[in-house]
């Protein structure tokens, strides 16, 4: 993904200016400064040729390069215990209302297996025309189960829930305002799931934007691909559900880009990938995730670098995200 600083501050405009809260946006960086990021943290998911996760690994096990030089990587954990921070993304534009019901019971049982360290906390946010929260972050899962009621509530902006679905600008609006009162150096892992049929009608930020919103605030954005025709038979050896069903393309191409430059996945909501299934999988990966990190060259704020994160074992395939901004 190719960055221009002109991009990056648009970018930080949007991540800042979000529709849930306003903030006021920040002033360009001086072009003389250059910032040193204390350490850059990578989260990442190891699986073999099968699909299984692989335990274990070591520092030794890893190459990693930034801008395509080699780094060494200073330190590694496999931590099933750390905090994690995770958000629920909702679409209510019209043609996902049939899903509300299936996506309050599943939702509510994936919250409460993962929400079971003292650490853990969620939200919920939801969009179509514009974009309303339901329940800030919290530990309270009575709270949650109750904001997963209030899906179909009328918008309290004037003519919102009219025509749009601000895809885009709501992952911008919920990694800047929803993660508030955390910050991207705290210990725990952090993560959107949108449930979505991928379409975005009237956003300012663009797919790409999005994406980079997600990596500034180190999120890795998880999508559940919902639409009205079932995608039929799909491989049961597809990590990826990348499934050649054209009804999905143009949904699951733009997903595909910010969840993997965050270190992500997407989905396909079927008959035979339903969406607890969904959310089993989503669990097993934030609770399956090494924790690495290296310290990086200086550089300008908010400059993008690219991640190349692989395993030395080639039948290994890593899942992470693809790159960072120099912190402003």
């Amino acid at each position: 993904m190719r960055t221009t600083s002109h991009q990056a501050a648009v970018v930080l405009a949007l991540f800042a200016s979000g529709a849930i809260a306003q903030a006021p946006a920040a002033a360009p960086p001086d072009a003389a400064l250059m910032v040193r990021a204390r350490l850059v943290a990578v989260d990442a998911i190891v699986r073999d040729a099968a699909g299984h996760f692989v335990h274990n690994l070591t520092r030794d096990d890893f190459t990693l390069t930034e801008d395509g030089k080699p780094q060494t990587l200073r330190y590694l954990s496999e931590d099933e215990d750390l905090p994690l921070t995770i958000g629920l993304l909702i679409d209510t534009s019209g043609s996902q209302r049939s899903y509300f019901p299936e996506q309050r019971v599943a939702s509510l049982t994936f919250l409460t297996a993962m929400l079971t360290r003292p650490r853990d906390k969620a939200f919920i946010v939801r969009f179509a025309s514009d974009i309303l929260s339901l329940q800030t972050m919290t530990a309270n899962l009575t709270y949650l189960e109750t904001a997963l009621g209030r899906l179909t509530e009328r918008s309290l902006k004037p003519g919102g829930g009219a025509n749009g679905t601000h895809l885009f600008d709501a992952i911008c609006a919920t990694a800047a305002n929803s993660f508030a009162t955390d910050t991207p150096d705290d210990l725990g892992r952090r993560a959107i799931v949108v449930l979505t049929d991928g379409e975005d009608q009237g956003s300012r930020a663009t797919v790409d934007q999005a994406a980079q919103c997600a990596m500034l605030g180190n999120i890795a954005v998880y999508t559940a691909l919902y639409s009205s025709d079932d995608p039929g038979p799909q491989p049961e050896d597809d990590p990826h559900n990348v499934y050649p069903i054209h009804h999905y393309l143009h949904g699951r191409t733009l997903m595909e880009r910010i969840s993997r430059a965050s270190g992500g996945r997407v989905f396909l909501v079927s008959k035979k990938l339903p969406i607890d299934h969904i959310y089993q999988l989503i669990q097993s990966d934030l609770r399956g995730q090494y924790r690495l990190a290296y310290t990086p060259s200086p550089s300008k704020p908010l400059t993008y670098h690219r991640i190349d994160l692989k395993a030395v074992d080639k039948q290994q395939k890593v899942q992470a995200r693809i790159g960072y901004f120099t912190p402003k």
